[in-house]
């Protein structure tokens, strides 16, 4: 991991991992935040851009920085991007070309898109009722996976999602109208003081779904055919019954056009009679 600021955090205030009140989860999240990058007392303010580029250095920060370059260099080498890093080959100075690739990927106009970009994935998002590919989970899962990917984007200066624009969204794309008890419901609740977080209002709505799924009717149909033409199986397990009763078939019956009155030793009609 990579550090943004230049200057560590070396707050007195600021309990170390293992104390209470620390904000630290561990010993490595620690020593990120608290690694020199510029020798101690060399830092000047409005100059971090110079010093970002020409230092001077503490010694542990070049060993790392060129760690850095090698990890950059093998994920990404191969990329489009590189090529607006190649300048620091030379030095293999892995800071600079992250902060330059940041900025590629993560400048604050591209940030801009992506952020506008999940907010209209959120307006366009619709449930009518459950299809082969698109459930009511699936629609609940969807509008998660958006708020994640903009939370993601807060460390690049983008404003949180309020809880309310999550539940507009939400409930806004619901078109089925079997919901609308629990919308009414969540309206009676609010003034209550329920329901002001999307996790609360989600969950009431999939309460809902699930328990109207468990009551759902099922349906049978009949598969077997009442007919004896011989066309569904249904007429199969007659002659079968029939056999057994010594009986014709019902289709040598059918076949059976012209009828004598005549003792037959057998039970069919032939043409000379």
């Amino acid at each position: 991991m990579i550090r943004h600021q230049l200057i560590p955090d070396d707050s007195e205030d600021d309990p170390p991992y293992g104390e209470d009140d620390s904000v630290y989860p561990s010993y490595d999240e620690e020593m990120i935040a608290r690694a020199p990058i510029l020798h101690p007392g060399t830092w000047r303010f409005g100059q971090d851009e110079h010093l970002e580029t020409s230092g001077p250095f503490a010694v542990n920060f070049r060993g790392d920085n060129m760690k850095v370059w090698s990890i950059l260099h093998a994920m990404l080498s191969n990329t489009g991007a590189w090529q607006h890093v190649k300048k620091f080959t030379a030095g293999q100075n892995g800071r600079q070309a992250w902060r330059t690739l940041q900025t590629h990927y993560f400048g604050s106009d591209k940030i801009d898109l992506m952020a506008n970009a999940i907010l209209t994935a959120l307006k366009n998002l619709h449930y009518s009722g459950d299809r082969a590919n698109f459930t009511f989970d699936k629609y609940c899962t969807a509008h998660v996976e958006q708020h994640n990917q903009h939370a993601a984007l807060q460390e690049y200066g983008i404003k949180a999602l309020e809880e309310r624009d999550k539940i507009m969204h939400f409930q806004q794309g619901i078109k089925d109208p079997t919901f609308e008890p629990v919308r009414s419901s969540i309206i009676v609740g609010k003034t209550d003081g329920k329901f002001q977080d999307f996790d609360s209002v989600m969950t009431t709505y999939m309460t809902f779904k699930r328990a109207q799924t468990s009551l759902a009717p099922t349906s049978r149909v009949s598969a077997v055919s009442t007919k004896s033409d011989g066309r569904r199986g249904g007429a199969k397990r007659d002659d079968a019954e029939a056999r057994k009763r010594g009986l014709p078939p019902q289709a040598e019956i059918d076949k059976c056009t012209h009828i004598v009155k005549k003792l037959l030793s057998s039970y069919c009609c032939p043409a000379e009679f």
